[in-house]
């Protein structure tokens, strides 16, 4: 039996942590944390984007910030269109558009950490072009661009902790910090680099930044390829950890508000399959959910974090889709949502993402910071896709409509703190 338990909201800081990856959404949790610098450069100036791009979006004009994680973004195909537009929506279903311009065939990344923002990406002539949605740009529009040479090398972004600043992987170059304002970049990681464990020939993609260390996957063919690893930058003297096996990916990346562990979803094919957690340091590597297929996360998929730091996962149990606060056995798991998605039959939008757990995809459920609410996106069996919002302190429930786009799947890009205007007054 899991026990119940309610969490009251404790708001206090301002910098986040996301827990999915930014251009390859996983999770949409945004969780407050504290401590986290911009790395001083370490190398010559890069070269942002410097000719303007016909048709690039003009920046938006300033939206209202209300304070609070109480509104959510998210992004939708309009009815009969290719092209996305970005909606700020809450639990009481009022919602109003971000943008006043269509974003043809985006990717979209991280909500910034002061909750105002969002990064996108789009792919044209061969090169990877990346936005921001609502900060004030470079006259190319985009603040940065990388040659697409491949499916498996575009590159990707993530913000640093100021909001201005974010750190873009360029596959063939290295990683570099960028003021996303002004186009303006410094180099802070070259590849291939040598560190006294070994080279790292390639990073697959940036996951995230905390008190000078990124934390990455890694690719190429050398050291870290395919596994979870982290490098401190500002220094001349790399040392690399390595938290998960290689070849075992970055499946459902968290890394906790506090900064001291790492959980992960290994999938194989090395190791033992289900639900990881490694402290930031490399040490107490320890599985707290096997797998009983040998090819989930434990029969679990991690969506955040509770106020206590406890991780938060989502599970479909007899056809409910409950919200856990894990334990350290399965006997001590704490009930928080008994079922986030009544009558649905699956928490996967599309075919084509990745379930971690059964019928649960981390991309269609957006956790609330310290779990004060949340929204997920479900299939009916009619095949029918529907939107549920819960305020986890009251126990309040909706389904919630922000868009009539012909039925199309919409993309949760998180939780932020930007107004919902009702009726156009904000």
């Amino acid at each position: 039996m899991h026990k119940q338990r309610h969490f009251s909201l404790r708001l206090g800081a301002a910098l986040l942590t996301f827990a999915f990856v930014a251009f390859g959404l996983i999770g949409c949790t945004v969780t407050p944390i504290a401590g986290s610098g911009t790395p001083t450069p370490s190398s010559s100036p890069g070269t942002p984007a410097n000719t303007a791009t016909s048709g690039s979006p003009t920046p938006n004009t300033p939206v209202s910030w209300s304070g609070g994680w109480n509104s959510f973004m998210l992004a939708s195909q309009t009815s009969g269109s290719s092209n996305y537009v970005i909606l700020n929506a809450n639990l009481q279903d009022q919602h109003t558009a971000l943008t006043q311009y269509a974003v043809p065939q985006a990717q979209f990344g991280s909500i910034s950490p002061d909750g105002k923002d969002v990064l996108y990406s789009v792919t044209t002539n061969n090169y990877v072009q990346f936005y921001t949605a609502l900060s004030p740009r470079p006259s190319t529009g985009f603040f940065y661009e990388v040659s697409s040479r491949s499916a498996y090398l575009t590159g990707n972004v993530i913000w640093m902790s100021d909001s201005r600043h974010a750190l873009v992987l360029d596959p063939v170059k290295g990683v570099w910090s960028v003021d996303v304002q002004t186009g303006q970049a410094q180099q802070v990681l070259s590849l291939p680099f040598s560190s006294s464990n070994g080279t790292v020939d390639g990073i697959q993609q940036l996951l995230a930044y905390r008190d000078g260390y990124l934390y990455f996957q890694g690719g190429g063919g050398g050291y870290c390829i395919g596994a979870i690893c982290r490098v401190q930058l500002n220094t001349t003297h790399w040392v690399v950890t390595q938290y998960s096996p290689r070849q075992t990916g970055n499946s459902d990346f968290l890394l906790s508000p506090d900064g001291g562990t790492i959980y992960y979803c290994n999938t194989g094919p090395a190791g033992q399959a289900g639900l990881y957690a490694v402290n930031s340091d490399g040490s107490h590597s320890r599985i707290l959910r096997a797998s009983s297929t040998g090819s989930d996360c434990g029969g679990v998929t991690p969506i955040g974090f509770a106020q206590d730091n406890g991780l938060v996962v989502m599970s479909d149990i007899n056809g409910k889709f409950e919200v856990l606060e894990l334990g350290t056995t399965p006997q001590q798991d704490n009930l928080i949502l008994a079922d986030a998605a009544p009558g649905a039959n699956s928490l996967c939008a599309s075919s084509n993402e990745e379930s971690f757990s059964a019928n649960v995809c981390s991309q269609d459920v957006a956790l609330a910071p310290y779990s004060h609410a949340l929204v997920v996106q479900g299939k009916l069996p009619d095949g029918t896709l529907q939107l549920w919002g819960t305020d986890l302190i009251t126990g309040q429930q909706h389904v919630l409509k922000p868009i009539d786009n012909g039925g199309k799947p919409v993309q949760l890009l998180g939780w932020d703190q930007l107004s919902v205007c009702a009726a156009g007054r904000c």
